[in-house]
């Protein structure tokens, strides 16, 4: 008797079992996820991440920048130089107006 697992399907022993567990990536899980509620809490939840991860590509950007100019620079010397009010004010902006676009193409999607 010949023993071959398909692709896609999970390694098993036997191949009633092997027939039975589809492989399921991580990818695939994330996508058949349900959605949960749609309320006030979870949307303000998604609006805080998304603003959270924009002023994060900011700053890592920003760092990024102070590293190239100088060789010699330290780390707590390039983050005293790119956290100030001004940088903070731009990312704050950067990111409300980031967020308001992706829940525009969101919505219209």
């Amino acid at each position: 008797m010949k023993f071959s697992v398909r692709v896609g399907m999970a390694r098993s022993t036997t191949r009633k079992a092997a027939e039975r567990e589809p492989q399921r990536s991580l990818f695939a899980m994330i996508l058949n996820m349900p959605s949960k509620s749609s309320g006030p809490r979870s949307y303000l939840l998604r609006a805080v991440v998304e603003v959270g991860f924009i002023i994060f590509l900011f700053y890592a950007n920003l760092l990024m920048g102070e590293f190239d100019r100088s060789i010699h620079k330290t780390l707590s010397g390039a983050l005293h130089e790119i956290v100030t009010p001004a940088n903070f004010a731009i990312a704050l902006t950067a990111a409300f107006i980031g967020h308001i676009v992706v829940e525009f193409l969101r919505q219209k999607l």
